[in-house]
């Protein structure tokens, strides 16, 4: 599989697909990986062909496409970011954890989001990209309407037969945005990169919706 990547699939934790239905798999390729799009199609079909999850369900993929690109030949490019709003509505749709522990914890600490959303925009832009972003020095959030609780998801692991317990805080909040429009970029950019631990498995997803006032 290329690397790096992020799977972002919209499923509940306790989602269970009956034979015939249909499901939604979508991943992003970042940097150099973006010339092997091919080959993680491919991966996604022997996988599928080979079975998923603890019961080994096996799967046949019927189409593969690109949904996401501002070039019209479908060139892959880096997100365009909008005009930075008063605020946004920010939704963890699947669990964020943080640091060297599982972050189960149902209190918000607004500064350690803060600073997993400029950490990964850093890092991913230093590795692939070439620049460097400042190191994060802080900034001033203000957030509303906060509803979080701690989730956890079941991976389940072919090479060592075990399910892995990947827990995480979700929920939405709305985040009042500072006059800073390097960490809305940042922030904005999360939605694809995804923040904090094991976004390859699909963790740390965010979406941002932009409001006024």
């Amino acid at each position: 599989m290329p690397s790096p990547f992020v799977i972002d699939a919209d499923a509940p934790p306790d989602l269970v697909i009956l034979p015939g239905e249909t499901f939604l798999v979508y991943f992003t390729l970042i940097g150099e990986a973006v010339a092997e799009a091919l080959i993680a199609v491919q991966a996604f079909e022997a996988a599928a062909a080979d079975g998923l999850g603890k019961g080994r369900g096996t799967a046949e993929l019927t189409h593969a496409g690109t949904i996401w690109s501002d070039d019209p030949n479908g060139a892959p490019a880096v997100p365009l970011v909008p005009q930075r709003p008063a605020s946004a509505l920010v939704v963890l749709r699947t669990p964020w954890r943080g640091g060297k522990e599982p972050f189960r914890q149902t209190t918000f600490r607004k500064e350690v989001f803060a600073k997993a959303v400029w950490d990964r925009a850093q890092r991913v832009c230093e590795v692939f990209d070439g620049d460097v972003l400042p190191a994060f020095g802080g900034v001033a959030l203000e957030v509303s309407q906060l509803q979080i609780w701690p989730q956890i998801l079941h991976r389940w692991s072919a090479k060592l037969g075990i399910e892995d317990d990947m827990a995480g805080t979700m929920g939405s909040f709305v985040l009042h945005l500072p006059n800073d429009d390097m960490f809305w970029a940042a922030l904005w950019w999360s939605q694809w990169l995804h923040i904090g631990q094991k976004t390859s498995f699909g963790l740390g997803s965010v979406r941002v919706h932009p409001r006024e006032g």
